[in-house]
């Protein structure tokens, strides 16, 4: 994992010394590593002097990337279901098409690990247990908007398409970025 080391120095005040400590003592830097991650921050001895680690892996960057691209893939699957159907209507049509699935994806994902997971074998894994489990509920809210069943055909249809989208790009994205196992 890349890490960009930033240095900082704390210093020492009062308190927990006994009455016999040295005036130095407390005016001496403190040294030793911060290293961020998991929420958690650590301090560690390092090098002589206070330093901080903060991750530059891109997780938040990383994280906003699958989102807007998983996006992408579920709004591409209503724009291509429209399109084959040839439904009129613009991109508002598509986004309420696209809207149930959105709603059922994101939450499953969050859930199941699917931001969290590194390697091709196990975002396309984890991607496809988030979908097999979103589907039902994307497939439910949007009987619920349209006030209409939802034909069997169209259910495997809308599982395999958008299975391949989001496995399809979650799997480039993960091998143009060389990620590895972590």
């Amino acid at each position: 994992m890349r890490a960009a080391v930033r240095r900082i120095t704390l210093r020492r005040y009062g308190g927990g010394c006994g009455a016999g400590a040295d005036a130095a003592h407390h005016a001496a830097p403190v040294r030793g590593r911060v290293r961020r991650g998991g929420g958690r921050s650590m301090l560690r001895p390092y090098g002589g002097i206070m330093q901080s680690t903060i991750s530059k892996s891109g997780n938040s960057t990383r994280t906003a990337v699958l989102i807007a691209g998983d996006t992408l893939a579920l709004l591409a699957f209503a724009a291509i279901g429209r399109g084959n159907h040839n439904v009129g209507g613009g991109a508002l049509e598509t986004l309420i098409v696209a809207a149930p699935f959105v709603a059922a994806w994101f939450p499953a994902a969050l859930l199941l690990g699917a931001y969290r997971v590194r390697g091709l074998r196990a975002i396309v894994v984890r991607s496809a247990l988030a979908w097999i489990v979103a589907l039902p509920f994307g497939l439910g809210l949007r009987a619920l908007i349209l006030e209409r069943g939802i034909p069997l055909s169209f259910a495997i249809v809308t599982f395999l398409v958008v299975l391949a989208l989001l496995c399809g790009w979650r799997a480039l994205f993960t091998i143009l970025r060389k990620e590895r196992t972590a």
